[in-house]
């Protein structure tokens, strides 16, 4: 590249940054749509830091769209944590369930904090190194971010380019859920609305992938994917998640349903063998015993 063009990238990238502190997407789409517009995916994914932070959806759409860096970005997200502007409640959860810290000394820069924060509000494992190892973790923990910053237009746009995107909006209900429980934590009407709001929307994504599924797909298929474990999870499938976030449209979903009418008649059918059927029938504890085994299996 020629120092003529680089020169002419770097005050793109400039203006750029200049129509993001004015909030004018429309500035930067003209600066990024022209023939000598920076190609530099790290140098656009520091500008898409700064509009994360700021809760900016339209500036994060159009720099996902120009090939910002998202590795880059979840590599450095802690500082997110820290920075974005709906951070109150996470410092309150960090006061009163984590380290008991005064409001003024709870810092959200500290990935062992986040992590630990993470692993209450999910039930899972987490650490940031493991987790950005690929394009699609990267968009999977800015969507736990945005979820937990209660950003729901940026965490749906994350959401969208996640591999798994119904275990991805059953994670969002469940640490949603438990945020929501967690005492002294959600305090303002905005907040409560806010993750009203996005319990039913993740959900209904989650049931619209669901209806895809079902009406695309062969009925072995539909069954094999809602018992497939997340090992983050320790191996939860779609419907022990969202029996844990009381995803109750989605449960009620008929590809759930199926699943669980084969759970409950397990042991009842001919797959037994005819001399099990009768014992079962015969011997009342043996009943006992068997609906046992099926709800452990």
């Amino acid at each position: 590249m020629s120092d003529e063009a680089t020169n002419a990238g770097s005050i793109h990238l400039s203006g750029v940054q200049v129509a993001l502190g004015w909030n004018r997407p429309d500035f930067a789409e003209k600066l990024l749509n022209s023939d000598s517009a920076t190609k530099d995916e790290k140098a656009l994914g520091s500008i898409l830091m700064h509009a994360l932070a700021w809760n900016l959806y339209d500036f994060t759409e159009l720099l996902l769209a120009h090939g910002a860096s998202i590795p880059m970005v979840a590599a450095n997200m802690i500082l997110l944590y820290g920075s974005g502007n709906n951070v109150d409640h996470l410092k309150r959860y960090v006061r009163y369930h984590l380290g008991g810290l005064h409001h003024s000394e709870v810092n959200l820069n500290d990935k062992a904090t986040i992590d630990k924060m993470i692993d209450r509000l999910s039930g899972s494992q987490h650490n940031f190194h493991s987790n950005v190892s690929n394009e699609s973790d990267s968009y999977f923990e800015l969507m736990v971010w945005a979820a937990l910053s209660l950003s729901p237009e940026i965490a749906e746009l994350m959401w969208s380019n996640t591999q798994e995107p119904i275990k991805g909006a059953l994670f969002i209900l469940m640490i949603l859920r438990k945020l929501e429980k967690s005492k002294k934590v959600i305090v303002t009407n905005h907040e409560k609305e806010t993750i009203e709001f996005m319990r039913k929307r993740f959900e209904q994504l989650a049931i619209d992938i669901m209806d895809l599924l079902h009406q695309n797909s062969e009925k072995t298929l539909r069954e094999k994917a809602l018992k497939s474990g997340w090992a983050r999870l320790d191996d939860m499938s779609y419907i022990d998640m969202a029996y844990v976030c009381q995803a109750k449209d989605f449960v009620a979903h008929p590809a759930c349903q199926e699943l669980q009418d084969k759970r409950w008649k397990r042991g009842l059918t001919s797959e037994v063998g005819f001399f099990t059927t009768v014992l079962v029938f015969l011997c009342p504890l043996l009943v006992m015993s068997h609906l046992l085994l099926s709800i452990e299996a």
